[in-house]
């Protein structure tokens, strides 16, 4: 038994909004398999910059009204069947977070599908060259399936212990005042992406050698894409260097951030690239330092 991944959906078309392009990717996700939005138990959102530095309430609720998925079981009279929303904040590696979530919910029985919907805007909801993230509206839709080793396997997630956060992004009241709701500050330290690279290949290595994860049996990588040849650099730098093939869309759509495991995996899916019994390796790193990964088998 398995979470695997039944339908996926990733566009930069959406909405100039957080909640409205999450909304967008959510329906049109469903669309894809011919799902109704009633059977939909959980919506997960792991978008990080949203509409107006909003901190409360959650994002999932508003998506999840805006989207139609059981806003209100008691007018609609389906008290037996609801939709639970809520927010995982964890950067590029919320994705692979909110899998393992859901997955536990499947395996209590209190769930049968989770919609996962990810995106980041600027505060401001209007283009900035500054910002350091691509608009795109992304959404995977998750179920529970029995038999023959389909779906995600092998999490693992580290973070670093040195008190390096490598990334951050705060909302500055004192300096920026009124216009706080649509400005942000980042700071990037010099040497970001370098450590990254050696912290996420540094766990793939323990993996391999550890015998915990076989590195001549993975098809394809999907990654977190800070920069351009980020995902080979990784692969090089942990001896994956066989059959498989690390998707790099950065020169198509920058760094799409939460979104980016979802754009992927929506990119390998969508072009009929992919075949029974393919073994994808999902790679998030970001700051923190932090690193997590789960293989997935089609």
């Amino acid at each position: 038994m398995g979470t695997v991944l039944k339908a996926s959906f990733a566009s930069p078309d959406g909405p100039p909004s957080s909640v409205g392009m999450a909304a967008f990717a959510a329906k049109n996700c469903l669309a894809q398999c011919g799902m109704s939005i009633s059977e939909v138990d959980l919506l997960i959102n792991v978008g990080v910059f949203r509409d107006d530095n909003i901190i409360e309430p959650a994002m999932a609720p508003l998506i999840q009204k805006q989207a139609g998925l059981n806003p209100d079981p008691v007018r609609r009279g389906s008290l037996d069947h609801t939709t639970l929303s809520f927010d995982i904040n964890d950067g590029p590696g919320g994705f692979l977070t909110a899998v393992r979530v859901a997955e536990s919910f499947f395996k209590t029985g209190r769930a049968r599908h989770a919609l996962v919907v990810g995106g980041d805007i600027h505060p401001s909801r209007t283009p900035h060259r500054d910002f350091p993230f691509s608009t795109m509206a992304a959404a995977a839709l998750l179920a529970f399936a029995e038999g023959d080793g389909q779906g995600f396997s092998g999490f693992h997630f580290k973070t670093s212990s040195n008190g390096s956060f490598g990334f951050s992004a705060n909302v500055d009241l004192m300096a920026n005042g009124l216009i706080s709701r649509s400005s942000m500050n980042f700071e990037m330290e010099e040497d970001y992406t370098d450590r990254l690279i050696a912290f996420a290949s540094e766990m793939l290595l323990e993996l391999f050698q550890s015998g915990r994860m076989n590195a001549e049996a993975i098809d394809y990588v999907v990654v977190s894409q800070q920069i351009k040849g980020l995902g080979r650099r990784i692969a090089e730098a942990a001896g994956l260097n066989g059959k498989a093939r690390v998707i790099d869309l950065y020169d198509q759509y920058g760094d799409a951030h939460t979104s980016t495991l979802m754009v992927s995996y929506h990119h390998l899916a969508g072009g009929d690239l992919l075949k029974k019994n393919d073994r994808i390796l999902f790679l998030s790193a970001g700051s923190g330092l932090s690193a997590s990964c789960a293989l997935y088998t089609v």
